[in-house]
C-alpha cells in the first residue's frame, strides 16, 4: 500500500472512522485529512489514521524505547511512526536518518536499529 492509497482509504471511510474516534474527534463536522510525509498528526487526525492502519492490517513492529512504546508501520513509499501521543510519517529515505538519530541519542540500541531496518527491508523486499 502506498501513502496515497492510505489517504484514499481514509477519505472513503471517514464517517465510520470519525465515529470510532468520537472520544477524540469532538468536532461536529467530518474532518478532511491530507496525508503527507514529514507531518505530525495529533488528536482526531492521529486517531483516524491509527484506526485506518488497524483496519488495513498492515505490517507493524513494536519497540519499547526510553520515550515509550513506538509502533512502526511499513508502506511501499513511507514509514509511519505511531507514538503514544501522535503519528509521524517519514519517507523511506528520511526514516533511516530518523532511526539513526534515535540510536545516536540512546533512545534505541544498535541491535534494535539493525532488527528494525532488517524487518523493513524484508517487508519491502529490498
Amino acid at each position: 500500500m502506498r501513502l496515497c492509497e492510505l489517504e484514499d482509504f481514509i477519505t472513503s471511510n471517514i464517517e465510520e472512522l470519525v465515529r470510532e474516534c468520537a472520544h477524540v474527534c469532538k468536532e461536529p463536522h467530518v474532518p478532511s485529512i491530507i496525508i503527507e510525509v514529514n507531518n505530525v498528526y495529533k488528536g482526531c487526525d492521529s486517531c483516524i489514521i491509527y484506526s485506518s492502519l488497524d483496519k488495513l492490517s498492515l505490517p507493524t513492529m513494536n519497540m519499547k524505547t526510553s520515550l515509550g512504546n513506538v509502533e512502526y508501520v511499513v508502506l511501499e513509499d513511507a514509514i509511519i511512526e505511531v507514538l503514544e501521543d501522535g503519528i509521524i510519517i517519514y519517507s523511506l529515505e528520511e526514516f533511516e536518518e530518523r532511526i539513526n538519530d534515535l540510536r545516536d541519542f540512546g533512545i534505541v540500541s544498535e541491535a534494535e536499529v539493525t532488527e528494525l531496518i532488517s524487518w523493513i527491508k524484508s517487508i519491502l523486499k529490498v
